[in-house]
């Protein structure tokens, strides 16, 4: 729990667990920072849920007509032909990147109207981590930012992604 530049405590689990009945997203870090007004987070997408609706065409900027369609890595069982590819079609400095970002976080809105969040609840700015392990986790065991009862390492996770974090708050 922490709280907001306003004064409104934020329970960081509920929220993130309501978050996270959003179908594509994998997991997920809030963060607040005291001196602001907002929330935001680090976003694991799903591949296994988001890759078969950008193939769909359904999500702006990945219709079957846009060059980016191409860009988008075909699943299979064998993780070392799709994992890198999905970690640059979310790379935040791509074109690619920002179209993900922009329709993660709009689902993290949809999933926060469903919820009943307080306007303070909102998260307002994403991070996409696409850079994912075997078991399509963008924080795990190995990379220190999860026990290994898979519960967050918040103090851990903080750290590995604070330019990110400063970035969300300086724009």
């Amino acid at each position: 729990m922490f709280k907001l530049s306003q004064g409104e405590y934020i329970a960081t689990e509920k929220v993130e667990l309501a978050l996270l009945n959003n179908q594509y997203v994998g997991q997920i870090f809030l963060y607040g920072d005291s001196r602001k007004s907002y929330l935001v987070a680090v976003v694991v997408p799903d591949p296994l849920e988001l890759v078969p609706l950008l193939k769909q065409g359904f999500v702006k900027g990945f219709e079957t007509d846009s060059p980016f369609y191409k860009e988008i890595p075909t699943l299979s069982t064998d993780l070392s032909t799709w994992l890198p590819p999905f970690a640059k079609l979310c790379a935040p400095e791509t074109q690619t990147g920002v179209l993900i970002n922009d329709f993660l976080l709009s689902e993290l809105t949809k999933q926060g109207k469903i919820a009943k969040f307080l306007g303070f609840e909102f998260v307002k700015k994403i991070y996409v981590e696409g850079s994912l392990n075997n078991l399509m986790q963008g924080f795990s065991v190995e990379n220190n930012c999860l026990t290994p009862t898979f519960k967050l390492k918040r103090p851990n996770i903080r750290e590995r992604y604070q330019v990110q974090l400063q970035e969300m708050y300086a724009s």
